[in-house]
């Protein structure tokens, strides 16, 4: 069975695994979240799917007559509240094409396999439950599901199984994202997958939101303001041209003479701006090796001149809101949403809040820019998401496997389509040219390892350039040498610790 899935779909990056889970670095900074009860519905509930998805229809392999005689499956899932968890489980039907799509997903499972899925409670933290069950060699839970730097936490400890060994896996299936098992398998074993079972990665994908009314005012004067779609096709959307069409924009709006939260502007970034250089500017962390093990390879002048780019943006640009006070994420979309913005940098879930449905303004949507226009692709970056891991307690892994592969295909043909293709690109974008430059945002997602062994063999490398951004220092060089030297320092010691684990 294929580690690396091949291309079945020009989207398929999209398709991955993420949890309505906290920011992947443990710490926060206004702007970071989503704040759950600023979403909607996320679909006319009339609504119905259209003759031709974004998604062609892809049957999994599963034998028809495959049966498990009323084995249950218990999946490990940060605590559930009333309505459950947004992408994995829901507690009732409501109309919601998205929330029907995952409700009649687990029953569809539950009867094509003979199996009962069931999510129990527990009274400690996630990681504490993981911990318990490995110590003491129970089988309360059969599946793990959490985001992604969490999961990663216990793979060097040998708590989950290789699932290249598991009868019913299919990799090469669109539902799985190849990239990320390329990415962050270990030694040829595959310990976490991701895939279409989940949504909140298409949710957490940056990209830039512009006022189409506000392009218009200003299009008099800055021409290329009236053909942003065309700039994009062009290949000229890049983060230097993004400051040149912002840059002096601005209006004082109530009159007080102070640059404040109640004017307009040309941009306004929030905190998850500053992790572009890892997504939209094509920069990784690590490599692997002839043996599938992590080499740190990073290209330290693009990624510091990428990184003087963004402190330019957010400091240095007359038209930025960032650079004259702090914009959490909240402020940031009803500043947009109320016509006070021309660009807002920030993820697609912006679409689901009560400011953006309110909004009297037309609205587009772009890719993250490039870093330059020698960069052949637009790439972009989720700010997290979900896997799931097989524990190594677990005696029927292919019980298992075989639930996770029914829920997994079924998703890609019937929930993330309903996303996709009912809300995202139907209910939220006006026209087509933004539909186009979603399939263009989703395209290509970038996975590099450092951000999913986030603490581990990443020792918080990625995450710190973001820091220095938020700190408002520039200091990147000296920012390498500090955090690469405890990323070789992990390198050798997680090494050791997979080598007594698994042996060489």
């Amino acid at each position: 069975m294929s580690l690396i899935r091949k291309s079945v779909c020009l989207l398929f990056a999209v398709l991955i695994i993420l949890g309505v889970l906290a920011s992947c670095t443990g710490e926060e900074k206004p702007g970071d979240t989503t704040d759950p009860a600023d979403t909607g519905s996320q679909a006319d509930t009339t609504a119905s799917l259209p003759e031709e998805s974004t998604l062609p229809k892809v049957e999994d392999n599963l034998p028809e007559s495959l049966k498990f005689e009323g084995e249950k499956v218990n999946i490990l899932a940060p605590k559930i509240k009333k309505g459950g968890i947004v992408d994995l489980y829901t507690d009732e039907l409501n109309s919601d094409p998205i929330n029907d799509s995952i409700y009649n997903r687990e029953l569809y499972v539950e009867d094509r396999l003979g199996v009962k899925v069931e999510f129990p409670q527990f009274s400690g933290t996630y990681l504490d439950e993981i911990q318990k069950q490995a110590n003491s060699g129970d089988e309360t839970y059969q599946l793990y599901y959490v985001v992604s730097h969490e999961m990663a936490d216990y793979v060097f400890d040998g708590y989950y199984l290789d699932l290249s060994d598991i009868d019913y896996f299919d990799f090469d299936m669109p539902w799985w994202n190849g990239d990320f098992i390329k990415e962050c398998s270990v030694k040829n074993k595959v310990f976490m997958l991701t895939g279409s079972l989940s949504l909140t990665m298409l949710r957490e994908i940056h990209a830039v939101y512009f006022n189409k009314t506000l392009a218009t005012d200003y299009g008099a004067g800055i021409t290329e303001l009236n053909d942003l779609y065309g700039l994009v096709d062009s290949g000229k959307w890049t983060i230097d041209k993004l400051m040149e069409l912002s840059g002096e924009i601005y209006r004082d709006l109530n009159g007080d003479q102070i640059r404040d939260i109640e004017d307009c502007y040309g941009v306004i970034c929030v905190g998850p701006t500053a992790d572009m250089p890892w997504g939209a500017f094509d920069i990784s962390v690590f490599e692997k090796d002839e043996d599938d093990w992590f080499v740190f390879n990073v290209n330290t002048d693009k990624l510091f001149a990428a990184y003087e780019k963004i402190y330019d943006l957010y400091y240095n640009t007359a038209g930025s809101a960032t650079a004259y006070f702090e914009v959490s994420g909240s402020d940031a979309a009803n500043m947009f949403a109320d016509g006070n913005a021309l660009f807002l940098l920030d993820s697609l879930n912006d679409v689901e809040k009560t400011s953006f449905r309110n909004m009297k303004d037309d609205y587009g949507i772009l890719p993250e820019p490039k870093y330059n226009e020698q960069q052949k692709e637009y790439y972009a970056y989720s700010g997290e998401f979900s896997c799931f891991a097989i524990p190594i307690t677990n005696s029927r892994p292919e019980v298992t496997a075989a639930v996770l592969e029914a829920m997994s295909s079924y998703s890609y043909n019937e929930t993330v389509p309903a996303y996709l293709d009912l809300a995202l690109k139907g209910r939220y974008m006006s026209d087509a040219q933004s539909r186009k430059m979603i399939d263009l945002t989703i395209k290509n997602v970038k996975i590099d390892a450092a951000w999913t062994y986030l603490e581990e063999i990443g020792a918080g490398y990625a995450p710190s350039f973001r820091y220095r951004i938020w700190d408002k220092e520039n200091s990147f060089a000296s920012n390498h040498q500090t955090y690469s030297q405890k990323v070789k320092r992990a390198m050798i010691g997680f090494a050791d610790k997979y080598r007594k684990a698994f042996g060489d």
